[in-house]
């Protein structure tokens, strides 16, 4: 752990904890009082040369600036958590590189900082909702995050359910029927992320869009390519919600990521979808927005790794 400088006040109020949330396309980073409250945040994009952080590198410099700057004010580093796009199991061990070109385990590669915690990123987001967001009141929920991916995680008695292996994160992985002129299946990551939608557009048009903002910006300038892949996502996710309540029947559904906290018109349609989706059912889980927004992975690392 990097040295703390002395100030004023009780040892325990200095104490704080770093929560790492390791993105395909970004990586944010907070400090977390003892009281819970963001005292620091850094930002970084997680792309080198169209590489997504390779060696974890431009992650572990974020978190050691991080460190330095709690030395600097005198707090105290209790833990680091660190939330990785993978499967992670119980250990904290990363069981899968399908995001991120790591090659030194993340409970290696940040050890010298301190005590470290390793989290898929999907549950520490449903961690942080769970306890400071918009699950507080909920025994139990099911978070989705929709955004540059798609995973989710059910939450069971305020905690995250991992599955016999970790992976019970895999909700992008779900099968969905292409269109008829496209035929076949793909995943509902590869159809309806903020990624597959954009990927889309490129196969069908040829031209390239930096991101689903841009893409449902030319839906709403009458783009017919824009609007076609628009409407088609966002069925294929309200189905994928309807599929998942028929299956676990939560209290709720909270959905968060970057798409899923845009608002607008992607939340109103998904919310349509939905409604049509559930209407059979005598009572189905309220749709909800994630509190937390782009925050909500960073929090819940460092909320977990006081664990």
């Amino acid at each position: 752990m990097l040295p703390a400088t002395s100030r004023a006040g009780p040892v325990a109020d200095r104490h704080v904890t770093i929560g790492v949330d390791i993105g395909g396309t970004k990586v944010l980073g907070v400090a977390l009082d003892a009281h819970g409250n963001v005292v620091d945040r850094e930002r970084a994009s997680s792309l080198n040369n169209g590489r997504r952080d390779p060696g974890l590198s431009i992650s572990l410099g974020l978190a050691e600036e991080l460190c330095r700057r709690a030395g600097e004010r005198g707090d105290l580093l209790l833990a680091l958590g660190i939330g990785v796009p993978e499967y992670v199991d119980e250990r904290g061990l990363l069981t899968s590189r399908l995001v991120m070109e790591w090659d030194v385990q993340a409970l290696d590669l940040f050890g010298h900082l301190g005590t470290v915690r390793v989290e898929s990123d999907v549950r520490c987001a449903a961690i942080a909702e769970s306890k400071v967001g918009a699950g507080q009141s909920l025994g139990d929920f099911l978070y989705v995050s929709i955004g540059t991916g798609i995973s989710s995680c059910l939450v069971l008695n305020g905690e995250p359910w991992r599955g016999a292996r970790g992976e019970a994160i895999a909700f992008g992985e779900l099968v969905v029927a292409q269109p008829d002129d496209v035929g076949g299946v793909t995943t509902l990551e590869d159809f309806a992320s903020g990624s597959g939608m954009c990927d889309r557009y490129l196969a069908a048009t040829g031209r390239e869009v930096l991101g689903a903002e841009e893409l449902m910006a030319l839906a709403e300038a009458g783009n017919l390519e824009a609007q076609g892949i628009l409407a088609t996502s966002v069925r294929a996710v309200g189905m994928a919600l309807t599929t998942a309540v028929d299956l676990l029947d939560p209290s709720a559904v909270i959905v968060g990521g970057g798409l899923g906290t845009s608002g607008g018109s992607w939340w109103e349609r998904v919310s349509a979808e939905y409604r049509s989706g559930t209407a059979k059912r005598p009572g189905a889980p309220p749709l909800i927005e994630a509190a937390l927004g782009s925050d909500a992975g960073a929090i819940g690392a460092a909320l977990h790794s006081r664990k």
